[in-house]
């Protein structure tokens, strides 16, 4: 069809493994890994970003769920899925497309830090202030 934008083509490495449950359940132990190792990246960062340079928390948090989403697509890539980008314009496409499916996640991650953080604030404000009044 004319007019319609190309896909871009990504190269494997390897041909697809074959689909037994093996396989399958390889791909799904990686991706998690790969998730999980990002989840470190972030509290990792967030917490040396905030306790060591003074950063306020929310810039921190944002800073390291950036750096984690560049992390987990660049392992993703190469260990989970083991693809190769034929160009760098394709890569470069692939990651921006990556950064908006998580921004909206991200964006939620941080108002939910926000929100428990100041309520947090507050109940352990009231709480200190009851059990002082009751010599606690």
């Amino acid at each position: 069809m004319q007019g319609l934008p190309k896909t871009p083509e990504i190269v494997k490495n390897e041909p697809d493994p074959p689909l037994t449950i093996q396989a399958r359940i390889t791909r799904v132990v990686k991706f998690s890994l790969v998730g999980a190792s990002g989840v470190l990246v972030i509290l990792l960062l967030t917490w040396m970003f905030t306790e060591y340079l003074g950063w306020f928390y929310l810039l921190s948090a944002a800073v390291a769920m950036e750096v984690s989403v560049l992390w987990t697509f660049a392992l993703n890539t190469k260990v989970t899925f083991r693809y190769t980008f034929k160009e760098s314009s394709t890569l470069v496409s692939a990651i921006a497309k990556y950064q908006l499916i998580t921004l909206a996640g991200n964006l939620i991650s941080l108002v939910l830090i926000f929100a428990f953080t100041t309520t947090s604030r507050y109940f352990l404000s009231g709480l200190r202030t009851r059990l002082h009044h009751y010599h606690i």
